[in-house]
């Protein structure tokens, strides 16, 4: 990092100071900034695994909203959580009002996650209680990258249900924007090893 934080920030603060870093997108946590997916940094097989599936679901987020309001977005946009934090989904969905030079997501309605080994805890606990805690989220995927596996965590009114999707036939509908997409459509051009039978 560029330089060393003495105080905690606040999240405009941070947005600001995130445009300005050579190194790449960060997320704050507890007030400070810390890189997004540390872990991608420096490997290969997992890494480009999971870019596969961010660009299957982007693709076909983009296919299914195009002409509609709401808009999809990279990591490369912020998603400010209600506890000050500051989060970069690898995948999400933005509704209007926004402009083209907004940072942040103000009216998020869906993200995605792509689970990996190091970060799994976090995404599954501590982003997705994150997530919950923004006013206008009404889904949560989460994908295992190894295995045709999605958890789809939807919200009726203020009650959170989840869902298991496993198996490539299975089928992810989405309300709010309507979008349909198949686990063959998240893990398409992926390969997955034999199981054993025992």
């Amino acid at each position: 990092m560029s330089q060393t934080l003495k105080r905690p920030m606040t999240a405009d603060e941070f947005l600001e100071w995130d445009l300005l870093q050579p190194e790449g997108r960060h997320e704050l946590v507890d007030g400070f900034p810390v890189p997004r997916h540390r872990e991608a940094f420096g490997m290969t097989g997992a890494a480009m695994r999971h870019d596969d599936i961010v660009g299957n679901e982007f693709a076909h987020l983009w296919n299914q909203l195009r002409g509609h309001k709401c808009r999809r977005f990279t990591a490369d946009i912020a998603v400010v959580t209600a506890n000050g934090a500051v989060r970069r989904p690898d995948v999400g969905v933005r509704c209007p009002p926004f402009t083209d030079k907004m940072t942040a997501a103000p009216n998020t309605v869906l993200v995605v996650e792509v689970l990996s080994p190091s970060t799994q805890s976090t995404d599954i606990i501590l982003r997705l209680e994150e997530y919950k805690r923004v006013a206008t989220m009404r889904t949560i995927v989460l994908i295992d990258p190894d295995e045709p596996q999605v958890i789809v965590w939807t919200r009726a009114t203020e009650t959170w249900s989840s869902l298991p999707a496993i198996g490539l036939e299975s089928v992810i509908e989405v309300d709010h924007p309507a979008i349909r997409l198949t686990l063959a459509d998240i893990y398409e051009g992926l390969a997955f090893p034999p199981r054993l039978v025992t």
